[in-house]
């Protein structure tokens, strides 16, 4: 065939290949003038309803061997660019991938150039390459192939200078090198190390698959082919081509549902090709044989068609290789011959280069030498692998880091999040919905069984150990024992009454030491369970007990310098902030997040910063809160994308330095970002709903106090249903209403509420509880306004008394106490004294705020009144 007439089969078939096939009959028939053009049209497309593969087709190999009739140059020797080539490294239906060296001899680089082979040179294939070296030249990571350089041949084809891989593609090198299980799960997660700093960095890869991924000598994975790689950035390519045409590109074996359905790929449809990937990375199997190339067929798998779980999988593997007789020995013996011979060592750097002769549908990957069996699997890593595989994208992990943080969780042997119907996470919806009083024995029963399910899981700790069976066995006993007492104890039945919350607590706390003296462990888990719980119903003097014991213990089990012990640190922080005893709190806090980082656990990272970030901004250490909330709103974007309920609450957090700082404009815009957020996911009676609410209130009663009421009024009202009358989130509303009428002149109301939150002592609230010296303020502030500066000096001496026990002396919260106070003394008559504790506050506030800021503002008129 002439190449004028090849040419002209070329566009109809790959025109053709775009259509549906009942559209093909009549468009090969229009576009076929005679009889021989539309016979090798047609035969071109059986062959490629034929292929094994959607790159790698018998059609495109057919058209690799016309074209190579036409007597296509070879590479060999030409020097391209600055490099020279040396030999093939591998090929593939549209290209081919050589070793080369630098022509000039400048210094000796091997590298590997990857070329379109002539005839495959249209403009999608074209646009393609180009893509790909737009997406590798933004990529620096020690496990993806780093683009060098790039360019076009004399002759017009396009060509890529990458990094020289000298590996095994994955699935080679685990089954050739007998990696154990723990080995596999490590080099998987540099794997999802490399695919998350993509993600990061606006690009979803959308063809990871084994062949994808070089594996060194040392174990250093490498990721490969950007192909069809997909920039997420608005002013980015988005695509290349239309659906059909990505439907052949990407690798049907390993692509999520809705990349065979056509839908929109997100980050989660790489979560869902490693999900595949470590499915047959740790069974040797495939989790869907794809017996056709049809694609509806394929799309109907995949969407609809449930896994089987990777240890039954594996299972089935282990029970054909036990009913081999003795006599499979011999042949087992050439086979692994024969597979010693091809696990040579294999030097390419690229997918294209991967061996296509074999049907990817057919081939089984070797299976893993079976250094762990089945039972290994089960469990958490069947969970782990199915969540990642789910059909629905937004029921996936959130981002690749989260599936990798679920499988350290497994290594280090906490509780994964991948666990159907959690005990712990129906326990945190009871925790944060019902308030102290409401009959829920059930429920806390349920929030102790998800404690239980975790503290048993730290028995992974001790692996090892030679007892460790008899001990876990030992351990479930006792754990079924503790549940069916909890559970009669929650029961009304068996006491004749209703049961609280707080009985069921109670009973717990007492039956933790009897029952688990001699399992540290399993004691601490517990304390912190219990201890969470009463910290969220708002009862500090409990919950300072359990969590005091839960760190005491995981002290005495762990280092001082693992997960548990960092998690303790950061619980009995939260207690120490929730009493108001902020300088204690900050010494624990930094330790756990130090321990965080070095053990790279983001999330935790995240939730320590949090805690820090409103630490130091109470501090008045205000450019220290933005850095670590700015670090913390980068690790959650990451983590989970920009709408996720996490976010909203560091968007909150951030929102509220900005207001300390007096950007009000920043701060209410953050506010109703976050509040949007969390509306998404959550209704109005959610707690984090309601924290939101109540900050973007206090936002607005500096631009509309009317509004500001509402809603604050509206979070009151949902407090004290959610969590009872007693709640110090409560005390927290009750004097933002105070502050607020004192803002607009109603002192008689803002004295009622104040005192009503200083009632609240009596029921609970501690004193360092900053919503005391607050309301301690605003009557004293009040008082004064309604002529009664005798009335108003204890309020605000008490006030004084206890933020000099938690504040810096220099704190704008003491200063601006301090210009209260200052005025009540000169209305008493102390002139001298009173003057100088306006002007000293007034010189605080110019420091700390500034001279633009409210409070400052306010300090300077109290001051210039007395002049």
């Amino acid at each position: 065939m002439s190449p004028e007439k090849w040419l002209e089969v070329k566009e109809i078939f790959n025109a053709a290949l775009d259509l549906p096939a009942a559209a093909r009959k009549s468009f090969i028939a229009e576009k076929c003038a005679d009889e021989a053009l539309r016979a090798e049209v047609v035969a071109l497309l059986d062959s490629a309803d034929e292929a094994e593969d959607f790159i790698e087709t018998p059609a495109l190999t057919r058209v690799s061997r016309l074209v190579t009739a036409e007597k296509t140059p070879s590479f060999l020797g030409r020097q391209i660019g600055a490099y020279r080539i040396e030999k093939e490294l591998g090929k593939g239906g549209m290209g081919a991938v050589y070793l080369a060296s630098r022509a000039d001899r400048e210094f000796d680089k091997k590298v590997a150039i990857k070329l379109i082979k002539r005839g495959f040179d249209t403009d999608e294939i074209i646009e393609r390459f180009r893509h790909e070296r737009q997406i590798l030249a933004a990529l620096e990571h020690p496990n993806i192939t780093r683009l060098i350089d790039g360019g076009s041949t004399e002759d017009g084809l396009p060509y890529l200078v990458m990094d020289y891989v000298e590996g095994l593609p994955l699935g080679r090198y685990c089954a050739t090198r007998s990696v154990s299980l723990e080995e596999r799960l490590a080099i998987f997660l540099k794997i999802c190390a490399a695919v998350n700093y993509a993600h990061r960095n606006l690009i979803i890869h959308r063809d990871l698959k084994p062949s994808n991924i070089l594996v060194s000598e040392d174990g250093e994975p490498k990721l490969l082919d950007f192909g069809i790689a997909k920039l997420t950035s608005p002013n980015s390519l988005q695509t290349h081509g239309d659906a059909s045409t990505a439907f052949r590109v990407m690798t049907p074996e390993y692509a999520s549902p809705e990349q065979v359905g056509g839908q929109p790929v997100t980050t989660a449809s790489d979560v869902y090709s490693l999900g595949v990937i470590l499915y047959e990375l740790l069974t040797g199997q495939r989790p869907f044989r794809l017996r056709t190339n049809r694609a509806e067929e394929i799309s109907r798998i995949i969407t609809e068609t449930a896994p089987t779980r990777p240890s039954d999988s594996l299972r089935s593997v282990e029970g054909e290789k036990g009913r081999k007789g003795e006599g499979e020995k011999g042949r087992r013996g050439e086979g692994e011959k024969r597979r010693r011979g091809e696990g040579e060592k294999r030097e390419i750097s690229s997918l294209e280069a991967e061996d296509s002769s074999a049907s990817p549908r057919r081939r089984v990957s070797a299976s893993p030498p079976l250094l762990f069996s089945s039972s290994a699997l089960k469990g958490d890593l069947d969970n782990i692998i199915l969540m990642a595989m789910r059909k629905e994208p937004e029921r996936r992990y959130s981002s690749v880091e989260q599936f990798a943080e679920d499988i350290r969780r497994y290594l280090d042997g906490r509780p994964v999040i991948a666990r159907e119907d959690s005990f712990s996470y129906r326990a945190e919806k009871f925790v944060k919905r019902n308030k102290a009083g409401v009959a829920a024995g059930v429920g806390i029963a349920l929030s102790l069984v998800g404690g239980l399910i975790a503290a048993s899981r730290q028995a992974k700790i001790a692996r090892g150990q030679r007892d460790r069976a008899l001990r876990e066995t030992e351990k479930a006993e006792r754990i079924n024992q503790f549940l069916q007492k909890m559970l009669a104890s929650a029961d009304p039945r068996e006491r004749g009454r209703d049961v609280r919350v707080l009985e069921v607590l109670g009973e717990a706390g007492r039956s933790i030491e009897m029952d688990f003296a001699d399992q540290p462990d399993i004691k601490a888990a517990l304390h912190t369970t219990i201890g969470t719980t009463y910290l969220n119903l708002g009862l500090l003097e409990p919950a300072e007990d359990h969590l005091g014991r839960a760190l005491d213990l995981r002290l005495k089990c762990f280092p001082r310098r693992t997960a548990e012990v960092a998690a303790s640190l950061n619980n009995f922080g939260l207690l120490l902030k929730a009493k108001g005893d902020l300088k204690a709190a900050e010494p624990l806090y930094r330790e756990a997040l130090e321990i965080f980082r070095r053990l790279r656990r983001p999330d935790d990272v995240a939730e320590v910063l949090d805690n820090l970030g409103y630490l130091l901004a109470f501090q008045g250490k205000n450019r220290e809160a933005l850095a670590a909330h700015a670090e913390e709103l980068e690790i959650r974007r990451a983590l989970y994308g920009e709408n996720h309920p996490k976010v909203a609450k560091t968007i909150g957090s951030l929102a509220n330095v900005f207001g300390v700082l007096g950007e009000r404009r920043k701060n209410e815009s953050l506010q109703r970002r976050a509040l949007e957020i969390l509306r998404a996911f959550y209704d109005e009676t959610h707690p984090d709903v309601i924290t939101a609410m109540a900050r973007l209130a206090s936002v607005l009663m500096f631009a509309d106090k009317t509004e500001a009421e509402k809603l604050f009024e509206k979070v009151l009202r949902l407090r004290r249903t959610v969590l009872g009358e007693n709640h110090p989130d409560v005390a927290w509303t009750l004097y933002d209403l105070a502050f607020l009428n004192a803002e607009r002149g109603d002192y008689a109301a803002a004295e009622r509420l104040a005192r009503e939150v200083l009632a609240m002592r009596r029921r609970g609230l501690t004193d360092e509880h900053p919503a005391v010296s607050s309301a301690l303020l605003t009557l004293g502030r009040s008082l004064l306004a309604q002529g009664r500066p005798e009335t108003a000096r204890p309020a605000l001496e008490e006030c004084l008394a206890l933020r000099r026990k938690t504040l810096n002396a220099n704190h704008w919260l003491l200063a601006t106490a301090n210009s209260f106070y200052g005025e009540c003394l000169l209305l008493l008559g102390e002139t001298e004294r009173g003057k100088r504790l306006l002007r000293e506050s007034c010189e605080v506030l110019l420091e700390k705020l500034g001279p633009a800021h409210d409070q400052t503002r306010a300090a300077a008129e109290r001051r210039d009144k007395y002049k």
